[in-house]
């Protein structure tokens, strides 16, 4: 009988020591974000993170950013993602319109320096990363709390494929909880790029108006328009309005440190890509004019064939690295050249 007595003992033991302490309640945890709220957000930092993300009880929706904004890490694409989601939280907060459930939303941010926990907990080696974490009804009843969850592509938005913006991650936010809120900026710098583009259009055209005759003289030249037309066909054939909409990287990084320019999927571009392809262009469009109107009318003969020689030489090679390009993005492309 004492012996019974004794294992009973030592399993309540093992159960009590095998469970969290001082662990809170839905209601508590929803009074302590609220009062931890600054900019919109909440800090995520030292034990938070195991306590309002991964243990249940979770009586609300979290959106929570993964940073590293330390000037040692040199993350240009966190730098500017997080201002953004700041005015996503604001903007969200500014709405006081709970989910479709009812319940809050919240709003964090997880700085590498501050909380590496939590990077290790979901196994993140990068940032930026958004990720969604949705409420858990579940009765929080002390027990150990997984040290490794791998999250579902859905609870995970991407910032370079589905935009840095306010606007874009306003979307997921819809998405996830069916709150439909405007997305709110402050109006004061708008209005100060405003001003200062009017001030800018006001000194041009006082200038043009006191200068009518040099203007019209300049504005007649074949160059001043040539130098235009370059500019707009390479602007259009580097894929710059997609970098301006997409908002891509300049290029990619793996861990071994070997950079890579072109992106390996055939919808997809690196910043620097779009440069490489619309030099190859650029250079290919030079050489066809400078072959077909200048170099024609050259007298000396000997010249006149090496300047034609060097230019179709340099259409070639352009013309063969652009469709080396176009191969690398599409491997069914089979080319002739």
């Amino acid at each position: 009988m004492r012996r019974a007595v004794l294992l009973v003992i030592a399993a309540f033991v093992c159960i009590v020591a095998g469970r969290r302490h001082d662990y809170m309640s839905g209601r508590e945890k929803v009074r302590s974000l609220k009062g931890r709220v600054r900019d919109g957000v909440v800090a995520f930092g030292g034990d938070m993170y195991s306590e309002f993300a991964v243990a249940p009880e979770r009586p609300y929706h979290l959106f929570l950013l993964f940073t590293a904004l330390g000037e040692k890490y040199a993350c240009e694409v966190c730098q500017q993602v997080h201002p953004e989601f700041t005015v996503l939280a604001e903007s969200v907060l500014a709405a006081q319109e709970p989910a479709r459930d009812g319940l809050d939303i919240f709003f964090g941010v997880v700085d590498f320096d501050q909380n590496q926990g939590a990077y290790g907990i979901h196994g993140f080696t990068s940032a930026p990363q958004l990720i969604y974490i949705g409420p858990d009804r579940t009765e929080d009843a002390g027990k150990n709390l997984p040290t490794k969850i791998e999250l579902p592509a859905n609870q995970i938005y991407s910032v370079y494929t589905q935009g840095k913006s306010a606007d874009a991650m306003i979307n997921y936010v819809k998405d996830k909880t069916g709150v439909d809120a405007a997305v709110i900026r402050s109006k004061l710098f708008a209005y100060a790029i405003a001003a200062s583009v009017m001030l800018i259009l006001g000194l041009i055209v006082r200038s043009v108006y006191t200068n009518f005759d040099l203007v019209m003289n300049r504005l007649r030249r074949k160059r001043v328009w040539l130098a235009i037309s370059f500019l707009f066909y390479g602007l259009s054939v580097s894929g710059m309005v997609y970098c301006i909409i997409r908002e891509p990287p300049a290029f990619s990084q793996e861990r071994n440190g070997k950079i890579t320019f072109f992106h390996p999927q055939g919808r997809q571009q690196f910043v620097v890509e779009g440069l490489i392809v619309g030099g190859y262009d650029l250079t290919a469009a030079i050489c066809v004019i400078v072959m077909s109107q200048f170099a024609v009318t050259i007298k000396n003969g000997p010249l006149r064939y090496v300047i034609l020689s060097a230019c179709l030489a340099g259409f070639l090679v352009a013309y063969r690295q652009m469709v080396s390009a176009y191969a690398f993005k599409n491997p069914w492309y089979e080319s002739w050249f």
